[in-house]
């Protein structure tokens, strides 16, 4: 017990909790726990979101599709986090990307109706969860006001990348065709090709056929920001 409250205390919706707190909400939760191996898929997306689902350890991938297919996003976490909190609510109730095992992973989830009533007894987990709301409203619009003086073919490149993930940090992979990313940033393919080869020199990105891996975004944040 003192390793799961050790554990949950990493996630935002449990943070500043006390152990007797703990002790009361786990009994209010009637939680759920279960394992997942290398491969296998935990929500796909378009699935429904009628639970609160915990990764309490293991590392995992998040993949997202555009709208016509035409690129796909996978993110990758190693950290415990819950598997979008923000689809609980809101016009789509269904979850916006495919999450899957990529080691052993184990995973503990409660009910909607579960979560709301620790969110009305427990004055701490509201206020996490509106900080934790909050927190991604406005990191997503700070993104989409972010200047950078510098317009050459990296920079646009990086600004691409860096607007389409969802957490600013480890690993991510792209997936889509060279001329379709060109069209996407609206540059020639000759010049998307050259930059990307470069960047791949210096170490920032990994190229592959129809894919682009980063080792770690937040290089290239960085870079973007300086």
């Amino acid at each position: 017990m003192e390793k799961l409250y050790e554990t949950l205390l990493q996630l935002p919706l449990f943070q500043g909790i006390t152990l007797y707190d703990f002790n009361n909400l786990i009994g209010k939760l009637k939680w759920h726990f279960d394992k997942y191996q290398a491969g296998d898929t935990i929500v796909n997306s378009g699935d429904t979101c009628d639970n609160v689902i915990c990764i309490l350890s293991g590392e995992t991938s998040s993949s997202s599709d555009s709208s016509q297919k035409t690129y796909s996003v996978t993110e990758f976490s190693d950290q415990p986090h819950i598997i979008e909190p923000y689809s609980l609510f809101g016009i789509s109730n269904t979850y916006k990307s495919t999450c899957k095992a990529v080691s052993e992973v184990t995973i503990g989830k409660f009910t909607k109706l579960a979560f709301l009533t620790i969110v009305n007894e427990f004055i701490i987990c509201r206020l996490n969860i509106i900080n934790m709301l909050s927190n991604r409203s406005q990191n997503l619009y700070k993104r989409l006001w972010t200047d950078n003086d510098k317009n050459d073919f990296e920079s646009r490149i990086i600004r691409f990348f860096l607007q389409h993930t969802e957490t600013q940090e480890g690993k991510k992979m792209f997936r889509l065709k060279l001329y379709d990313f060109a069209t996407l940033i609206n540059i020639s393919h000759v010049n998307v090709s050259y930059t990307l080869n470069q960047m791949a020199k210096e170490g920032l990105i990994k190229m592959g056929r129809m894919n682009i891996e980063i080792p770690d975004i937040a290089v290239l944040k960085a870079k973007y920001e300086g």
